[in-house]
């Protein structure tokens, strides 16, 4: 068996791990190049409180996190990786932009 350098075996750690990360988001990329939608039972959006229709004033679409896709309707957040979410929706992550 041949030994393998520190230096190599983090060299090859890292484009393992580089690899694994890329599979994993284009996965997750839908046809209108956007991450999937939130899913508002997942552990995440449950632990932020995440709701697909706020009752206040405070929605994502006027969060820093939120980016707009251009319809006005939707669009990925930083919060949840990219997920995409309703422009209407909230969370307790929502700073006001």
């Amino acid at each position: 068996m041949s030994k393998i350098s520190r230096r190599r075996f983090t060299q090859l750690l890292g484009g393992a791990s580089a690899l694994a990360t890329t599979t994993i988001v284009a996965k997750n990329v839908a046809a209108d190049g956007h991450s999937n939608a939130v899913d508002p039972e997942s552990a995440q959006a449950q632990g932020l409180q995440f709701v697909l229709v706020s009752e206040n004033d405070n929605k994502c679409s006027g969060c820093l996190h939120y980016t707009d896709d251009g319809s006005g309707e939707k669009g990925p957040c930083n919060i949840f990786a990219g997920g995409v979410v309703p422009g209407e929706a909230w969370c307790t992550a929502f700073v006001a932009g």
